[in-house]
């Protein structure tokens, strides 16, 4: 046990956070010390990797989960499936290109900016959702309020900014 102990404190040293934080188990069939230490670190590559998304997923602050293939074209008829496939692909993002969505109220606009953001999201990119009047707010306040200058850095950090109610 006090090996195990030892491991914890190892692991902590070296910033290997799920092995040192967690229970420490061995695994019920006999493996190779090679096999177990790989086993380990792909966990702890795991652990990581699903940290980093939620923190993703925090610093973007979008309000609600939205996908595209709950979008329904039928009902609006602004656009067709052939582009909802094209937003969704996210290459623009790549090519860095914008996209605007403008139309009247209730069409859905962003309802569609929040699927492309969870899409976003789930390939591991950066976003930061915003509406423009808390743009605003931050923009000016950026120099007196460190949440501001704190959001404003997450701002210049995204892949994909989305401004939304900019009327």
């Amino acid at each position: 046990m006090r090996q195990i102990g030892q491991i914890h404190s190892l692991a902590k040293q070296l910033g290997l956070s799920n092995l040192a934080n967690h229970p420490f188990e061995l695994f019920p069939e006999q493996i190779s010390n090679e096999e177990f230490l790989i086993r380990r670190l792909k966990d702890e590559i795991a652990y990581r990797e699903q940290k980093a998304k939620e923190r993703r997923i925090k610093q973007a602050r979008i309000p609600t989960v939205k996908t595209f293939e709950s979008f329904d074209t039928g009902f609006q008829k602004g656009i067709t499936d052939w582009r909802l496939r094209q937003l969704a692909a996210l290459n623009w993002i790549d090519g860095i290109f914008n996209v605007i969505f403008i139309g009247p109220p209730g069409t859905g606009k962003t309802r569609l900016a929040l699927a492309i953001g969870n899409k976003a999201l789930e390939s591991g990119r950066k976003v930061f959702f915003a509406s423009m009047d808390s743009l605003v707010h931050i923009l000016k306040t950026q120099e007196i309020s460190r949440s501001s200058a704190a959001r404003l850095k997450c701002i210049r950090e995204c892949q994909l900014l989305i401004i939304d109610e900019m009327g």
